[in-house]
């Protein structure tokens, strides 16, 4: 027992060196796996202990918390804080993350009926026993946080009252059967996995005989569905970015979100592979980078063009798109012949690309990059289903019933911006308002409740219990 003062300050684990056996498993996955060299075998002799260099604290070393550690240690000494006192489960089940699309495989223990924690799961097209730090640790604070709505509730005058489920139920039947099609209106999470978006479609298009089901991952997709429809037609491989041996990373900082992806990145960069990156502020990615481009903000899907344009052997405007990203041509034409001399190419594009208004230029170069043999694309956005939602026909494009919204606005566009007004509007797993929305009677269906208030709130099941 070397006498250590046992470490709480991060908020993910707990860390009792006194149980360490310097075995150096922690060390090595997070060096040699994760690529992120955090953590090294300090002090030496019987002072040898297990932490960051020079005095640093995990954070200010550059720790995602992924936990990649905890779950290589064979003696406790790094333990969760939220489960380290559960004991031993009760079962476990091999579920998805539902915190982000990169689709992660992970293994849900629980105990007393309880979520007690969600561990990696070792599933080699994926993740490969990665996660990130929401993943990793935050699902059973999400599911037993003491803010959590487990009961419906209904306005009764000028109170919301607690109410038995047959009661809520009967109300808000009584008020869709009294409803005109043409006066109610639902959005649904893109959170949802894809049998509760079915259900939702086919009870407001079937049930309800209304077209007017639209949902809020559409704020993710940027640029339209029709755009979406063709970038999810590309091959889409978390695998195969290690096998790639030229990189494109667009807006991406992986620290802590899809922290998978950047391990992956950084495992090819360790077996030679070169990295453009394009980014206009400093990432994780960047300092490992063979050229970083720090363009305008919102002129990355320029840069993108000009290397999808270059690179399919096409005309591309170097100088044309040097002026409008303020990128030396130098570095542009490097990062084009960079990316040219790979024979297997990987390009990640994070979620603020796809936030800015114009998205035109990004998708015709991701659309070029495409004509090139042996391109991988990973598209990463927030909405863990938003690709579900657009198969399962919730947005109102391709192919979907219209709206009925003036000048072909979005359902949601026109609730956003309050030019749709209907009588009923129902929420079901995601509140994209900062207020209560404009309607006669609101009706919100979540594991949390909104803040702002509403006519009928109806609690649902996370996804660990669904």
């Amino acid at each position: 027992y070397h006498g250590f003062e046992p470490e709480h300050d991060d908020p993910f684990y707990d860390r009792d060196y006194n149980l360490c056996i310097l075995c150096g498993r922690c060390v090595r996955m997070c060096q040699e796996v994760r690529g992120s060299a955090v953590l090294a075998f300090t002090f030496r002799g019987p002072k040898a202990k297990i932490a960051p260099a020079f005095g640093r604290s995990h954070k200010e070393a550059g720790c995602e918390f992924c936990g990649a550690c905890v779950d290589v240690c064979p003696t406790g000494a790094l333990a969760d804080k939220a489960s380290k006192w559960d004991g031993k489960p009760d079962g476990s089940r091999i579920s998805t993350c539902p915190f982000c699309a990169t689709g992660c495989q992970i293994e849900l223990s629980h105990r007393n009926r309880r979520l007690s924690k969600a561990r990696a799961s070792m599933d080699p097209e994926v993740n490969d026993g990665q996660l990130c730090v929401k993943g990793r640790f935050c699902q059973p604070e999400v599911v037993h946080h003491f803010d959590r709505a487990k009961r419906p509730m209904l306005m009764k005058g000028e109170y919301f009252r607690e109410v038995a489920w047959p009661e809520a139920l009967d109300k808000v039947a009584s008020v869709l059967h009294g409803t005109a099609p043409s006066d109610f209106a639902m959005l649904v999470s893109p959170d949802l996995t894809n049998e509760s978006l079915f259900a939702a479609r086919r009870f407001v298009r079937d049930v309800l005989g209304s077209p007017a089901i639209d949902s809020t991952g559409r704020l993710e997709l940027a640029g339209g569905m029709g755009l979406w429809s063709k970038l999810f037609s590309l091959p889409i491989s978390i695998k195969s970015i290690v096998k790639s041996d030229s990189i494109l990373v667009v807006d991406l900082d992986s620290r802590f979100d899809f922290s998978v992806v950047g391990t992956k990145v950084r495992q090819a960069v360790d077996a030679d592979a070169r990295l453009v990156v394009i980014d206009p502020r400093e990432s994780n990615l960047s300092r490992i980078a063979n050229v970083w481009l720090r363009p305008r903000p919102g002129t990355e899907g320029e840069l993108v063009r000009f290397l999808g344009l270059r690179l399919s052997g096409k005309s591309a405007d170097l100088a044309a798109a040097a002026a409008s990203s303020g990128v030396e041509p130098a570095l542009l034409d490097l990062a084009a012949e960079i990316l040219a001399a790979g024979k297997e190419m990987t390009a990640v594009v994070g979620p603020q690309a796809f936030h800015y208004e114009d998205t035109g230029p990004l998708a015709e170069g991701l659309l070029a990059l495409s004509g090139r043999e042996s391109v991988n694309f990973i598209p990463l956005y927030y909405g863990t289903n938003a690709r579900g939602a657009l198969e399962m026909g919730i947005y109102s494009e391709p192919g979907g019933p219209e709206t009925g919204a003036p000048d072909g606005e979005t359902l949601l566009a026109g609730l956003l911006a309050g030019t749709r007004r209907p009588k009923v509007l129902y929420l079901v797993g995601d509140v994209p308002f900062f207020d209560r929305p404009d309607c006669d009677f609101l009706i919100v269906q979540d594991t949390y409740m909104p803040p702002f208030k509403v006519d009928a709130f109806l609690p649902a099941a996370s996804l660990a219990e669904a």
